[in-house]
């Protein structure tokens, strides 16, 4: 760049904006439909994969309800629905709980949430164990 010389600023317009908003919600979409189908088989079998976009979209408006924009937070939101079931964020007190304390942030909000959904599962597990066997450590 020379002295004295301009430097032209890109614009993008509303409309082109859209376009890439689309873009990345069908592109997001595509990735959640294999994630949950290679971690939820079953459930996604069961549901049939129209079901299952219905499920991701519900999902998405629950999370951005509780304030989460970030793909990685909604894809674990979306992981505990199909963990807990659909209404785990009104229907599991601690769950709604977290979700509902205005303190945190929508990532602090998965962290948490994450963090008590994993030891309520290891809890259940440990619960049909016998004396003697060993505790495995299960991991979201």
């Amino acid at each position: 760049m020379r002295k004295g010389e301009k430097i032209q600023m890109l614009v993008i317009r509303d409309d082109q904006m859209d376009v890439f908003k689309d873009y990345m919600a069908k592109r997001f979409e595509k990735q959640m439909i294999r994630h949950v189908n290679q971690y939820f088989p079953d459930d996604c079998k069961a549901l049939g994969q129209a079901k299952v976009r219905e499920v991701l979209a519900y999902g998405l408006i629950r999370a951005e309800t509780y304030e989460m924009s970030l793909e990685y937070d909604v894809s674990r939101y979306i992981n505990l629905m199909f963990t807990f079931g659909r209404d785990y964020d009104v229907d599991i007190a601690w769950a709604s709980g977290i979700l509902g304390d205005k303190r945190l942030s929508g990532p602090e909000k998965m962290d948490d949430l994450y963090e008590e959904a994993e030891r309520h599962i290891n809890e259940a597990v440990s619960i049909g164990k016998r004396p003697g066997e060993s505790k495995d450590d299960l991991s979201l």
